[in-house]
């Protein structure tokens, strides 16, 4: 079978000695707008106000060295603002008064796709964020506790060429120690046929707008919500966590699914292929939070727009020990072959305005189509007509910098 497509390795890239780009060790007082790294990878600017840089201490007020992730820390920077992206748009937040020393976040300009590693310490998890100034979404920060160091982590973020990013901390001061760049991990080559699936954890309302798992056969992939419906934070459940939903209006005396349309009470999962695929299959974890008898409808949509219902009026499981209904859902269904983009969409019914759902772990899977594929690839061999002109596996002519698959005179190449 003919290779099309690369993969992005989704195994995070371990940090090597000379990985390391900055080290707070080495700062002292830290002007608003200070340049702390600038490499082949990234250009990290200081933004909010002016802050120091402060000893690592222990609770008897001594000098506490922490050595984790194969480097050394003896200082941190507070990363703290209230409210990033802040209302006036500036995407650097406002200041945040309780952090010491002052709170700041970091405007992050990327030159090159590439993992930003960071090391830090907070006291609860998962209060690193940061935002795509670029796309306006959430980007997940991929957490990791270090053992033996209570309260200390590894935030690794996959940012994209030519994007300009603000990491951030609100849900708690965060005391940042260290920064790595890397270029992200080498790409593999997939054979058309094979299933390609985009994931969405939902454990984090921070990240709600975001996939973890987003392959290069996928151009683009995102989560809303229809207007009848709103997001309620998290919980925590047989250690899964959940998004919570919860309906805009009372109609907990109603199940129809033609209600639960018309009032737009829906999450919808839309993916965009970069050339022909077609979904094969979606799965996703549901729960009821508390009482009541709450239903779901779940539809495919097409590229064209039709609605295809998969899953009629089902019952879904409360989150206790009382009920036997299985939270995971599976469904094996297809849509039409298309280059359009194409969604899962969860209808609730059934439900008091008081009351919510939760959704976590998403799956859509589906394969590429190898004889539509082989096709687009066969008319951007004939425009091909100028020598050296590149064209990228959707027909759209790209230029040097253009990183993934290209089409160059009639042959495939790989282009980095």
């Amino acid at each position: 079978m003919k290779k099309i497509f690369t993969l992005i390795a989704l195994a995070l890239t371990a940090i090597g000695v000379n990985a390391q780009d900055w080290n707070a060790s080495n700062a002292e007082s830290l002007a608003n707008g200070t340049r702390i790294l600038n490499n082949d990878f990234v250009q990290i600017n200081t933004a909010v106000q002016d802050t120091e840089a402060a000893e690592i201490k222990d609770e008897n007020d001594n000098a506490d060295p922490k050595t984790f992730g194969g480097y050394t820390f003896t200082k941190y920077v507070n990363i703290r603002v209230d409210g990033a992206p802040a209302a006036d748009n500036n995407w650097e937040g406002t200041a945040y008064g309780d952090a010491d020393p002052a709170g700041i976040s970091l405007i992050v300009k990327a030159k090159q796709n590439t993992d930003v590693t960071l090391y830090y310490k907070h006291g609860d998890g998962k209060a690193v964020s940061c935002i795509d100034q670029t796309t306006g979404k959430s980007v997940p920060v991929a957490e990791t506790a270090v053992e033996g160091l209570d309260h200390y982590y590894i935030g690794i973020v996959k940012i994209l060429e030519g994007h300009t990013y603000t990491i951030y901390a609100k849900g708690g001061t965060t005391g940042l120690s260290g920064i790595s760049t890397a270029a992200t991990p080498a790409a593999e080559e997939i054979t058309n046929g094979t299933d390609v699936s985009v994931t969405w954890t939902m454990a984090d309302p921070e990240t709600i707008l975001s996939t973890s798992t987003v392959p290069a056969a996928i151009s683009d992939a995102n989560v809303t919500l229809g207007d009848g419906i709103v997001y309620q934070g998290t919980v925590l459940w047989n250690e899964i966590g959940f998004t919570k939903l919860q309906p805009v209006s009372d109609d907990k005396g109603k199940n129809e699914y033609a209600n639960a349309k018309s009032m737009n009470k829906y999450i919808d999962f839309q993916i965009t292929p970069v050339g022909k695929y077609q979904i094969t299959k979606v799965e996703f974890d549901v729960i009821k939070i508390g009482t009541g008898d709450p239903t779901i409808f779940v539809d495919l949509i097409e590229g064209d727009g039709t609605a295809n219902t998969i899953g009629d009026n089902v019952a879904i499981r409360r989150n206790n020990d009382s009920e036997t209904t299985d939270i995971h859902q599976t469904y094996e269904a297809k849509t039409k072959v298309s280059d359009q983009p194409v969604s899962l969409r969860i209808y609730v019914g059934k439900l008091a305005n008081n009351k919510q759902i939760g959704i976590a772990n998403v799956v859509i899977t589906g394969v590429i189509d190898s004889d539509d594929l082989a096709a687009g690839i066969a008319n951007i061999n004939a425009a091909a007509q100028q020598s050296g002109t590149r064209y990228n596996i959707a027909g759209q002519q790209v230029d040097a910098s253009y990183k993934g698959v290209v089409v160059v005179n009639g042959q495939k190449m790989l282009q980095k």
